[in-house]
């Protein structure tokens, strides 16, 4: 009876840079007012996350286009609500139009997260594997 045993174990990590968000600040919808605020965020570094924070009102976080068309394949917040939190983390630069889907026709409740830079690949970072060989080998 022949018996081999090749156990490989492997350990992947993944990690992204560091990247700096001190200067990224929750949007909220003051209590009894439909608007957002602040309603523009410039620079944010791509790949922080933004947090859209509302608790009173009938309120949703939708992304659009230009013209504050829902983009099909955009961030979105889900139906309006009473209160909510909704976070998405912006990962390319470019401009990022948003708007309250039951107050899309005011002017208070859209608003442009503007994004800067793209955010770091991620690191693959791979330790030495473990390698262990065991044979047994017997005559009948």
């Amino acid at each position: 009876m022949k018996l081999f045993l090749l156990v490989i174990v492997a350990l992947v990590g993944v990690t992204m840079a560091d990247i700096d968000c001190s200067g990224v600040v929750d949007i909220i919808v003051p209590t009894g007012e439909n608007r957002f605020s602040p309603a523009i965020q410039s620079d944010v570094p791509a790949g922080c996350w933004v947090t859209w924070r509302w608790d009173t009102g009938f309120h949703n976080v939708v992304q659009g286009d230009i013209s504050f068309f829902e983009l099909p394949d955009g961030f979105r917040s889900g139906d309006p609500a009473k209160e909510g939190v909704f976070s998405y983390r912006f990962l390319t630069e470019g401009d990022y139009y948003y708007y309250c889907e039951p107050h899309r026709d005011s002017d208070t409740m859209v608003g442009i997260i503007r994004v800067v830079g793209n955010a770091p690949a991620a690191t693959v970072t791979v330790f030495m594997p473990l390698v262990a060989l065991a044979g047994v080998v017997s005559m009948w």
